[in-house]
């Protein structure tokens, strides 16, 4: 089972342009990191762009 991620209230986000078709977020609070996505459904091609891109570049 996975536990649920809690961010400290001061946190950044960083939207990703590159590789989605999809309106998604980089969330960050310096220790923990999360990919939001703001829609239903992700796209496939987005699906599988972050999973072959799984560093985040500023």
């Amino acid at each position: 089972m996975v536990s649920p991620t809690f961010f400290t209230l001061y946190y950044t986000l960083t939207k990703q342009e590159e590789g989605n078709k999809n309106e998604i977020f980089f969330a960050t609070d310096g220790e923990k990191e999360a990919l939001i996505c703001l829609h239903v459904s992700l796209d496939m091609d987005t699906g599988e762009h972050f999973k072959k891109h799984t560093t985040q570049e500023n």
